[in-house]
């Protein structure tokens, strides 16, 4: 179960990579360039990596997905250094989020998209409680 959850966040934090490296050249981070948004970043990748070795991807699936992924980074760079309020490029980044992630799992048998939604389901869940326990503090 907790593995999974880590994949999915993985598999996040490589779609969200993207709109942390503006945040991280715009101060967020610390002298060693591992403040926390350096960290999150880290933390996002790995997850990443981990819940693609589990899938067991075939060389042409780390190739598509690596181009999907490579679009999706790049759109969301275009998105945050474009013009317009913080709402609208985050609605904009939500919505390549999401096409990223059906994209990701049209390359995918049956099988790996199962594994994948489950992942992406348990990462969405540990993101909704932390918000929760985030929101209570305030």
């Amino acid at each position: 179960m907790n593995k999974m959850l880590t994949l999915s966040i993985a598999c996040m934090a490589l779609v969200f990579s993207s709109a942390m490296a503006p945040a991280q050249q715009n101060g967020l981070k610390d002298n060693d360039g591992k403040g926390k948004v350096g960290r999150q970043l880290n933390q996002r990748r790995e997850g990443m990596q981990k819940l693609l070795q589990s899938l067991n991807l075939t060389e042409e699936q780390k190739t598509k997905i690596k181009e999907i992924m490579k679009k999706s980074r790049e759109d969301v760079q275009a998105v945050l250094k474009g013009e317009g309020e913080r709402k609208d490029k985050a609605e904009k980044v939500k919505a390549i989020r999401k096409e990223t992630q059906e994209a990701i799992r049209n390359v995918l048998t049956d099988e790996q998209k199962k594994k994948y939604d489950e992942a992406v389901s348990k990462a969405r869940e540990k993101t909704s409680l932390k918000r929760d326990k985030r929101d209570k503090k305030v």
